[in-house]
């Protein structure tokens, strides 16, 4: 069975927010969270079968109740992994957008928002039972460059031509393999790693003024909580 889901990050000190869909066949879900430092204030909500998140080519929108999310962003660079499973395959697109600015309101609070938008995009026919631990962030580390990363383990982390991906000031760079610890606080990276470039083999770089880490030495940074997630799908 065919699975699509496409989420988007957002990081900021002070309103971090990411908003996810995912569809199974015919079934599907969707899902937003904002953390609001400032305050303390942690919302979230799911839903099946509705269309309160809305996600374009440079834009995220959610309208669910007292809740409304509209960013925007520009500035981004990706890539795109394939892979063949038996007839079918798994494909995966990221873009890391460096420039993205909104609103966001929940209750009687509105914000003016800006920070960096992290936005996973992955469609394919998935083994029935899948497995995977992934996390992703940005920061500056303490030379003041900012930082952003893509790890993950069980889904596309091939020794080469992998989604595992590590941007230095807007410059992109595959990652060797990299291991989580059992709560996800912690995320270990190789030492080394691949330039990423065209290949034949399933790993694209792709470039675009609109959408279309860390590094093995210690990087201390300024920026907002990664996104971590472990997942189990399966379908019948």
């Amino acid at each position: 069975m065919r699975k699509d889901w496409q989420c988007v990050s957002f990081w900021s000190r002070e309103l971090p927010f990411c908003a996810a869909r995912a569809d199974v066949g015919p079934l599907r879900k969707e899902y937003w969270r904002i953390w609001d430092r400032a305050s303390e204030q942690f919302r979230q909500d799911a839903h099946l079968f509705t269309r309160r998140v809305r996600m374009g080519p440079t834009r995220v929108y959610v309208r669910d109740g007292d809740v409304g999310i509209d960013v925007t962003f520009e500035d981004c660079s990706g890539f795109e992994v394939y892979r063949p499973t038996d007839r079918a395959y798994i494909w995966s697109r990221k873009d890391y957008c460096r420039e993205a600015r909104g609103a966001i309101r929940y209750g009687e609070t509105q914000r003016a928002v800006a920070g960096v938008m992290f936005v996973d995009v992955n469609a394919g026919y998935h083994e029935r039972h899948k497995h995977w631990r992934w996390a992703a962030g940005a920061g500056l580390d303490q030379d003041g460059r900012l930082v952003a990363f893509n790890a993950i383990t069980g889904l596309h982390d091939g020794p080469a031509n992998s989604e595992r991906t590590i941007w230095i000031d807007g410059e992109e760079q595959e990652i060797g393999p990299v291991t989580f610890s059992d709560d996800l606080s912690t995320v270990s990276f190789a030492a080394g790693g691949t330039k990423a470039a065209r290949c034949a083999s399933g790993r694209r770089r792709l470039s675009s003024s609109t959408p279309t880490s860390c590094s093995s030495a210690p990087t201390t940074s300024t920026g907002s909580e990664p996104t971590r997630e472990r997942c189990q799908a399966a379908s019948s």
